[in-house]
């Protein structure tokens, strides 16, 4: 596996455009473990986040990203598929796409934003944790969902789920994503039968 560029650097990981095998992927490492990085993680989950977020280590983080990322590639979920996993990294297949950031004059592509997370959370019965613009990858063909590594802890996966739509929801609107069309599209996009989330809490959030 031979580096190519580095596409960017977060609190756990590096994450590397890589060649593998004759093709290019993407690689994320785990940074070093340190005292400071276990207890800035603490702090994040327990004062700042409301304990949303859980309190693992960056090991047990990339652990989990890499299992779930299994599953639900096994499942058919629009993931990215692990091509090797070591005990500090792993490799993905580097998939092509947009982010969504750039695609948010696209109504269409929006609508299929909302189709897509309601798909994921209705038959793959899963919350993403972090679907932010930068997290979601948009083709011709197909909407991929990246970095599943923020595990949420003590709520339910309902509550989890809604966080999720909040979370696409205002990242729009910081946007300029017209609150009207927010709403709208996701009225007319979401699977009936979502539960009250979908019915008050975001509602009043795209306000």
């Amino acid at each position: 596996m031979k580096q190519i560029r580095r596409i960017e650097t977060g609190h756990y990981n590096r994450v590397y455009e890589v060649e593998y095998r004759g093709k290019v992927a993407i690689a994320k490492f785990r940074k070093p473990v340190t005292a400071l990085t276990t207890n800035i993680d603490v702090f994040l989950g327990n004062v700042l986040l409301g304990d949303w977020r859980s309190y693992s280590t960056p090991a047990s983080r990339q652990r989990y990203e890499m299992d779930k990322l299994e599953s639900l590639y096994e499942r058919g979920a629009a993931v990215p598929p692990i091509l090797e996993r070591g005990d500090d990294y792993f490799v993905m297949e580097k998939l092509e796409g947009d982010t969504l950031d750039k695609k948010l004059g696209d109504e269409e592509v929006i609508r299929w934003v909302f189709q897509e997370l309601g798909n994921l959370h209705t038959e793959f019965r899963v919350y993403h944790g972090s679907p932010h613009p930068r997290n979601i990858l948009v083709n011709s063909r197909e909407i991929f969902w990246v970095d599943w590594e923020t595990r949420l802890k003590n709520h339910s996966l309902q509550r989890n789920q809604e966080r999720d739509t909040r979370i696409v929801c205002e990242d729009l609107r910081k946007r300029g994503v017209p609150a009207g069309l927010i709403l709208d599209v996701m009225q007319g996009a979401y699977p009936k039968g979502m539960g009250t989330a979908y019915q008050k809490g975001m509602v009043t959030q795209t306000a």
